[in-house]
């Protein structure tokens, strides 16, 4: 639908901090990965939900009406010094804002004569509200399935009006083929189908979510064919007109945006609205924005059940914060010291952004539409927080984060840079997942590509990945924790914890020496393994295991060179789990994964894929797949036998490098260089370089097994963090290039805020 250039269409929201506010950015880009990462599935039933955790129901309670009145003086005041300072920070050449508070009154930011502006994918509610109006009446039912309606849809027969909705049907939106970016104009239904067939299903429906403007197309069509008339003449039928809305207008599909505030954008040539049909339809004011939203949820529009339903199945967006409904977003995300919970609707494009909530915490409504490259979403929070009569300091960082958001153009900022690097590794054949940080909050992740080819399952931040070598700095921890209980010593000799081991190396091995590779221990395991790669997949109790493959005469005295073994964890397994008296997946469960409350890591044994949730591991996925199992053995869960995903991966580093997770004696051990030649700690590497034009410290983490390759990264100073998860065998170099580019982004200023594709 909007045919923008591929890097502005992938944009994606992001978390911002400033003045020590945390403002959840409204998702401006459909795009996660583009339709060549996805092999069209064709689907005769629906698939059971296999994203990320859905976001629990909200119930939102009828808010009281809000008076026409004009409200106090003192709040008004305050109102008018928030949007001088968005206005200054912003540099938005055209902006609508208003505020409704439940009982009091309202207030409007507009001057006199002002244009109606466009408010993008904020429109998509009008869509819906269409649609459940029709479904009140009896006239369509949510459960109808598509091809009902429309005849040639992907999985037709199957998607239903309820999947249009919520954006889980598996359609492909028509904005992100690459001959539409290439050619922007209107496209009717008929058109985007057409391309949304091209490509074929993503994924079953009801099996994942992903944001479809073709999906609101085609609801456009649905009720034109229903109710008789066109989706913009339906709009103000049945909810302008008996609302007495008189600034919003809806604009016909295509048929252009005369007397419209125009968008202006530094970053992409700017669309006509009229463009975005159904899944956009709304130009106007601020305050009838409000009223709308007002009148929605107090009954006036539908039955407050199907009120209650828009918010009822919520799921995961592009970031964690945001969340979809039916035609309905939820907003749930920290705030400094308090959280947000926003019911409404976000939208962007380049040159115009806008979002429209209810804040029950505030018993407010608040929305701001705006032109230019600015964030609409940080502007409505710095209203709310002026409804609130705030302290100066919480005034003043309210406006710092305006400006943080939208400060004039200038230099690309951070946003704009990891964007470039994850298109240029998605164009380079990166198939995973890539996560920046600072500290434990996420700043940006994009998952790209297929977690399991043959059934047509898309990666998310929640698939599980292999992290092949990384295991060994997760059993670190794992010794770590047995040290600070007392129960472990690095400097020990091993045959105080194994009396009945070879007692000559046991007497000058420690757990020091095998967790840095400088034992002197041969890597018997590798061997046998290359020798005979059926033993593959042979289990072994874990006595056996040592006596086969970590019982070798030494190479050299212990701690005098360095050489990789694999054999030196089975060693370092069997000690843990006699001093700890159960298997290693079982500390690891209750000394990591539990207290750290990880919701999709743990240890496996054998060929991981039989865990729910895991990434296949490819040695390449084109042509044809090819998966490229390599089984870990039980004995060898220390050696690569921890899988995990991205945000999981982030709370176990920062815990374990910045938390309490360890003593600090224990967390120096583990980041105390032992074998300088190598920069090798602990089961992992400290390395300088420079990042950010400055020479930092670093963890170094990289691991590989079958198809999957990673590479992880935090400073140790100030907590920057990249951790990248491929699934097939993208080359090591590639990889630890992208790994740079994204940790290096997080550390250029952030000069404007970026927009995307409408969503």
């Amino acid at each position: 639908m909007l045919n923008l250039p591929a890097r502005i269409a992938r944009a994606r929201s992001r978390f911002l901090r400033a003045g020590g506010i945390l403002v959840a950015l409204s998702c401006l880009a459909p795009a996660i990965a583009r339709a060549e990462d996805y092999k069209p599935v064709v689907c005769t039933a629906r698939a059971p939900y296999a994203g990320r955790p859905l976001h629990a129901a909200v119930a939102v309670p009828p808010p009281a009406a809000v008076p026409d009145s004009a409200l106090d003086p003192a709040t008004t005041a305050r109102l008018d010094a928030a949007l001088a300072a968005i206005k200054a920070a912003t540099h938005a050449p055209s902006i609508t804002a208003a505020v409704g508070i439940e009982g009091k009154g309202m207030w409007s930011g507009d001057a006199a004569g002002q244009r109606p502006l466009f408010w993008a994918s904020a429109g998509k509610t009008f869509t819906a509200i269409v649609v459940l109006q029709l479904v009140q009446e009896r006239k369509l039912s949510l459960d109808d399935t598509v091809s009902t309606w429309i005849p040639g849809v992907p999985n037709g027969k199957v998607v239903t009006v309820r999947d249009l909705l919520a954006h889980t049907g598996g359609l492909f939106s028509a904005n992100e083929d690459k001959k539409a970016h290439a050619a922007p104009r209107y496209r009717d239904p008929a058109e985007t189908l057409a391309i949304a067939r091209k490509h074929g299903a993503l994924f079953c429906p009801g099996a994942n979510w992903r944001y479809s403007n073709t999906g609101y197309d085609l609801l456009g069509e649905i009720v034109r064919r229903v109710d008789g008339r066109s989706i913009d003449a339906a709009i103000t039928a049945r909810i302008l007109t008996p609302l007495g809305l008189t600034s919003l207008r809806a604009l016909p599909p295509g048929g252009g945006a005369e007397g419209v505030a125009p968008l202006v954008s530094a970053q992409a040539k700017p669309i006509d609205p009229s463009w975005a049909g159904a899944a956009g339809p709304i130009v106007g004011s601020a305050s009838d924005m409000v009223r709308f939203w007002s009148a929605l949820l107090g009954g006036r529009l539908i039955a407050p059940s199907l009120v209650q339903e828009m918010t009822g199945t919520l799921y995961p967006m592009f970031d964690s914060g945001t969340f979809y409904g039916l035609g309905a977003m939820v907003f749930d995300a920290p705030d400094g010291d308090r959280r947000l919970l926003w019911i409404g609707h976000a939208g962007g494009t380049p040159g115009a952004s806008a979002l429209v909530v209810y804040a029950p915490a505030d018993h407010a409504f608040a929305a701001v539409a705006l032109t230019g490259d600015g964030s609409a979403v940080a502007s409505v929070n710095a209203l709310l927080k002026a409804t609130r009569q705030p302290p100066a300091r919480e005034a003043a960082a309210a406006a710092t984060t305006v400006a943080a958001t939208a400060a004039p153009p200038g230099p690309q900022g951070s946003t704009a840079n990891w964007r470039d690097a994850i298109d240029a590794a998605r164009d380079d054949g990166f198939n995973g997942v890539a996560l920046t940080a600072r500290g434990k909050t996420i700043d940006h992740v994009a998952a790209i590509g297929v977690a399991d080819a043959a059934h047509g399952v898309p990666l998310s931040d929640r698939s599980r990945f292999e992290i092949g070598s990384m295991s060994k700095w997760i059993a670190s921890v794992i010794v770590l924790k047995l040290v600070d209980q007392g129960k472990l010593d690095l400097d020990t000799p091993i045959a105080r914890y194994l009396p009945d081991y070879r007692a000559d190396n046991g007497a000058r091995l420690t757990l020091r020496r095998l967790m840095s590779h400088s034992s002197g221990l041969p890597n018997d395991i590798l061997k046998a393994r290359q020798a005979d790669p059926a033993s593959r997949g042979v289990e072994l109790d874990m006595q056996e295991a040592v006596r086969r493959y970590a019982s070798g005469d030494l190479a050299f005295a212990p701690g005098t060179q360095w050489e990789y073994s694999q054999s030196n964890w089975i060693l370092v397994q069997a000690v843990v789990e006699r001093v700890g008296g159960t298997s290693y997946k079982a500390l690891v469960d209750r000394l990591l994964v539990r207290p750290l409350g990880l919701a999709d890591s743990g240890i496996y044994a054998g060929d991981s894929a039989k865990q729910a949730g895991m990434a296949v591991g490819y040695s390449t996925l084109s042509p044809t797949p090819q998966p490229k199992p390599n089984p870990i053995p039980g004995f060898m869960g220390m050696t690569g036998g921890f899988y995990t995903t991205a945000p999981d991966l982030l709370v176990v580093m920062d815990a374990v490098l910045s938390g309490q997770l360890l003593r600090p004696e224990s967390r120096k051990a583990l980041t105390t260089i032992q074998m300088p030649e190598q920069h090798y700690a602990l089961g992992g590497r400290i390395r300088s370089a420079r990042v950010g034009g400055t020479l930092r410290d670093l963890a170094w983490e990289d691991g590989s097994n079958g198809g999957f390759r990673m590479v992880a990264r935090r400073v140790l100073a100030d907590g920057h963090s990249v951790i990248v998860l491929n699934n097939a065998s993208w080359d090591y170099q590639k990889l630890g290039d992208f790994a740079d580019a994204l940790l290096e982004t997080s550390y250029r200023r952030q000069s404007h805020s970026s927009t995307g594709a409408i969503q």
